[in-house]
């Protein structure tokens, strides 16, 4: 082998490199300071799906714990969750099952009976059936 075929590996692999991590930094920059989604969250805002035949009224929270927005999410719609944190609010006599977590996995049913109660809802966002009466067997 000679002199010159030796040298042309290592430049050819650096040409290869040198764009490869440039472009991997500018990605890492973009996640690192790209602006702040309307939710507060850094990769962007869960949603909450209406799986039932109410309106359910989402209660969203800014980090400190105020109060940022109430908003309705109507039957068979899927909306943005706004807020760092979020609630929604069950009424009273009422069951509301909620799939959540990272794949939507996790079930949680909530039944009201003279109170109203809130229930909060992970970044992840969920599906979110809300019925009248008690929650089904």
């Amino acid at each position: 082998m000679s002199e010159t075929t030796r040298t042309r590996r290592p430049r050819a692999a650096l040409l290869i490199a040198l764009p490869a991590l440039g472009l991997l930094a500018l990605l890492a920059l973009a996640v690192v300071s790209g602006p702040e989604s309307g939710c507060g969250n850094p990769f962007g805002c869960g949603s909450v799906r209406n799986a039932g035949d109410s309106d359910l009224t989402v209660v969203a929270f800014e980090a400190d714990g105020t109060e940022r927005a109430t908003y309705a999410v109507a039957p068979g719609s899927r909306d943005p969750l706004l807020g760092v944190t979020n609630e929604i609010t069950v009424p009273e006599a009422s069951c509301l099952t909620v799939h959540g977590g990272p794949f939507w996995l996790d079930r949680v049913e909530v039944q009201t009976a003279g109170d109203t109660a809130r229930v909060p809802i992970d970044h992840w966002g969920a599906r979110v059936e809300l019925q009248g009466g008690a929650c089904p067997d």
